[in-house]
């Protein structure tokens, strides 16, 4: 079943791509089934769409990915989980399956335990009103925010602006990024 539609560049031709999330139950992997999605990738040529990535391997990840340009270098690539690892799947010009980068700092513990919100609301967003794009990330604790460090190897490191849900919450809503201006 499909469960979300992304156009954008996925392989940096200009040239409008389509991701698509399908529910796929997989054992294996360790989220709930309910939660597992497989991604696909519709490659745009101009006047027709070709109906599948030629991959040697299913790209699966726990949830809905978020879609955002991690190396700058204007092809959309994902930020998810899977197997309770966050990563970054990195997407190149010659439509080849994403090289993963795993999700680590050189200030936190990579692997803390927070595992990302099912359904999430993440955003790549500038927090810092520096121009560059930092990451705001849901946990089933509360919210992350890391912050764009071109110093970094993965180009972000993490604030301590973190905030935790408040004990005793009956009910946890998503965030929403708005501008009135």
């Amino acid at each position: 079943m499909v469960t979300s539609i992304v156009p954008g560049d996925y392989d940096g031709d200009a040239i409008m791509d389509v991701l698509v999330t399908l529910s796929r139950p997989v054992s294996g992997l360790s989220c709930e089934e309910k939660y597992v999605q497989e991604i696909k990738v519709l490659w745009g040529s101009g006047d027709s769409i070709e109906c599948g990535a030629k991959w040697d391997k299913p790209l699966y990840m726990c949830g809905q990915p978020l879609a955002m340009d991690w190396n700058e270098d204007m092809i959309i690539d994902l930020f998810g989980s899977v197997n309770n690892t966050r990563a970054f799947w990195v997407f190149n010009t010659n439509r080849t399956f994403p090289a993963i980068k795993h999700m680590t700092s050189g200030n936190r513990e990579p692997d803390d335990g927070k595992q990302l919100r099912i359904p999430h609301s993440h955003a790549f967003i500038d927090l810092n009103s520096d121009y560059n794009p930092d990451m705001f990330v849901t946990t089933n604790e509360g919210f992350e925010v890391w912050l764009k460090d071109p110093n970094d190897v993965e180009g972000f490191a993490f604030s301590r602006q973190t905030t935790l849900f408040p004990n005793g919450l009956a009910f946890k809503g998503q965030s929403i990024f708005l501008e009135p201006n």
